[in-house]
């Protein structure tokens, strides 16, 4: 296991910083922010916090439903236009979802991306549909 529980302070350190410009920051481009460990550790709240708190885009990007636990500080965020959340859904297709990923909640995602939708947050929903030859 690897986590960088001092994320939020590095980042709130970064963001004082006289020039620090306002580009979105990405979370979850290279790993989901939301892994199991995050209910206990909750670093990448602590980090939407920080941005929060400095009025800083931020793009997420997830396939858990645990990104609904911080619908509190993405709904504030949205009303300044900072956040977007990505969540990747393999097909709308029920049946085909069992297959292709057989412990993945599909169900729970579109629930996700609801909620998400209906606390005005911006969510953009990933998915290639099925092509055949």
């Amino acid at each position: 296991m690897f986590a960088k529980p001092d994320a939020a302070s590095r980042l709130r350190a970064e963001l004082s910083q006289p020039g620090c410009t306002l580009a979105p920051i990405a979370l979850g481009a290279n790993t989901d922010p939301y892994q199991p460990i995050e209910r206990r550790w909750r670093i990448t709240r602590e980090i939407l916090e920080v941005l929060q708190e400095f009025l800083h885009p931020v793009s997420l990007t997830s396939k858990s439903g645990l990104v609904e636990r911080d619908i509190d500080i993405l709904s504030e965020s949205a009303r300044d236009h900072l956040p977007q959340v990505q969540i990747s859904l393999t097909t709308p297709n029920r049946e085909l979802a069992r297959t292709l990923e057989p412990r993945a909640a599909h169900r729970r995602r579109l629930l996700t991306i609801q909620r998400l939708s209906e606390a005005g947050i911006p969510v953009k929903c990933w998915w290639r549909p099925s092509f055949r030859r």
